[in-house]
């Protein structure tokens, strides 16, 4: 009923008649004019998705624009990243590999890394058919030495070996842990475990109760919420995005929770970008 309402263009209705409640009400915020007829129904809904992509361009400008670092932390956190860098992060021309390596060095700039006694120490290790230490938490005290690991890692490609991943996390990374740190991963990964051997439940509830703290980043339909959360054991510490290019609009999210992981708060200062602009006339 409703849909031949909106498509009906031989009474003339009113412009408003008939349309949706919720689309009549985007068309008038984003300042679209809503129109019913067919051949003017797709030049509205184009307005809405441009207008509505303007929209999230201006709100991630403005969250580039506030610069954030955790502070005042009283507890240490052993941070470890475990990135999927199997062949299919790199399927369908996205970059993958190049967005995984971005998101694990901004997480990582906006946190209080250091030797301090309550400092964040960050480790960083690849997974796929085979797993590859990047850096481990000992050398991972500095900005610049894990920006510099994180850098130089090559893709490994093969198959998503996710219970290999986290077991070379349990074993080789956190047996390092400093006496009173917040063990905490992050799990970056774009599909579910597709290995012959190893089972990622078993993985994930022996580092739970090993006393580490999950947060699961899923990118993509091949990964699932479900499949996330039964990982981590709570749905609070899932987080999903559609493509990997879509890894900066969650990086404050993370920071934030790692942050908080080490009890200390985001000190957010905003920049201000001016632009001076000469004109030169020739008589």
């Amino acid at each position: 009923k409703n849909q031949r309402s909106i498509f009906h263009t031989e009474s003339k209705p009113s412009p408003l008649a008939g349309m949706p409640v919720i689309y009549m009400m985007l068309a008038m915020l984003l300042h679209c004019r809503p129109s019913v007829a067919a051949e003017e129904f797709s030049g509205t809904a184009k307005c809405l998705l441009q207008r509505s992509v303007g929209k999230h361009a201006q709100l991630a400008e403005e969250n580039a624009a506030q610069e954030a670092t955790c502070t005042d932390t009283t507890t240490p956190v052993d941070l470890a990243f475990l990135v999927d860098s199997s062949g299919s992060i790199m399927w369908g021309g996205q970059d993958g590999f190049g967005d995984s390596k971005k998101y694990v060095k901004d997480v990582v700039s906006e946190l209080q890394v250091g030797t301090a006694q309550t400092d964040t120490r960050v480790a960083v290790v690849q997974f796929s058919t085979e797993q590859s230490v990047e850096i481990d938490l000992n050398a991972g005290t500095s900005q610049d030495a894990i920006r510099t690991a994180v850098d130089r890692m090559s893709h490994l490609n093969g198959s998503t070996c996710t219970a290999q991943g986290i077991r070379k996390v349990r074993r080789e990374i956190f047996k390092d842990a400093k006496a009173g740190a917040q063990k905490m991963l992050v799990f970056l990964t774009d599909g579910n475990h597709n290995c012959d051997y190893g089972r990622v439940d078993v993985q994930t509830d022996m580092a739970r109760l090993e006393g580490t703290d999950i947060l699961a980043v899923g990118v993509g339909s091949l990964i699932t919420e479900d499949s996330l959360e039964r990982m981590t054991g709570n749905a609070d510490k899932v987080i999903k995005v559609d493509k990997y290019e879509d890894l900066v609009s969650i990086v404050r999210a993370t920071s934030t929770k790692v942050c908080e992981k080490g009890e200390g708060h985001m000190a957010t200062t905003t920049t201000t970008t001016t632009t001076t602009t000469t004109t030169t006339t020739t008589t």
